[in-house]
């Protein structure tokens, strides 16, 4: 009997420690474009941890291209479409392990999605435009 409680013990420190991984709010940048990626990164999430739809939306290229959970959405559709329900039902989460590939003015970043035992890597394409960087596609489904 202590074996199993042994081997269950172990497993499930696996599990916890498999989950774990840098946070994005604790990612140290390795350069400018890394650093307002991430501040990018920061605030989405804060919106969409606050079931905040607009605000998400601003972080959104406007032909931005989003897969979320099966869905195809442009950000015109997500705006209209997706409520602060659609949010809540899902609950708040966290990013880890940001992953940057970073040239000239597009960039592509995968990041892990935790959510309670739910974990998953979200990709994001970036575009530098004017103001800033912006979301231009958002690929969201556990697979």
């Amino acid at each position: 009997m202590n074996q199993f409680i042994n081997w269950g013990l172990a497993i499930l420190i696996v599990f916890l420690l498999s989950a774990c991984g840098t946070p994005l709010n604790d990612y140290h940048p390795k350069n400018e474009e890394e650093k307002e990626i991430k501040t990018l990164l920061v605030q989405f999430t804060e919106n969409r941890n606050n079931y905040d739809v607009n605000n998400m939306a601003s972080c959104l290229a406007d032909n931005c291209s989003i897969d979320y959970f099966g869905r195809s959405l442009t950000k015109a559709s997500f705006v209209s479409r997706m409520k602060r329900s659609d949010l809540e039902s899902r609950g708040k989460f966290k990013y880890t392990n940001p992953k940057f590939n970073i040239a000239d003015k597009s960039a592509q970043v995968s990041i892990d999605f935790h959510q309670g035992i739910t974990s998953y890597t979200v990709y994001f394409k970036m575009v530098r435009e004017n103001s800033g960087w912006k979301i231009s596609e958002w690929v969201e489904h556990a697979h």
